[in-house]
């Protein structure tokens, strides 16, 4: 379990860790394509057959 306090200092820890504001919609979106995009990366390297 994670109290409403911890969970918002976390976010406002990466907040500034990023250099982004949550807030923002767009920023968000950003973020989670390049969170997708990431996975896909890792997944496809890690899949490699030689």
């Amino acid at each position: 379990h994670l109290s409403r306090a911890t969970a918002y200092e976390r976010l406002r820890s990466l907040e500034l860790k990023l250099g982004t504001d949550l807030a923002d919609a767009e920023e968000r979106t950003g973020l989670h394509l390049a969170l997708i995009a990431y996975g896909l990366g890792r997944q496809t390297v890690g899949s490699r057959v030689e």
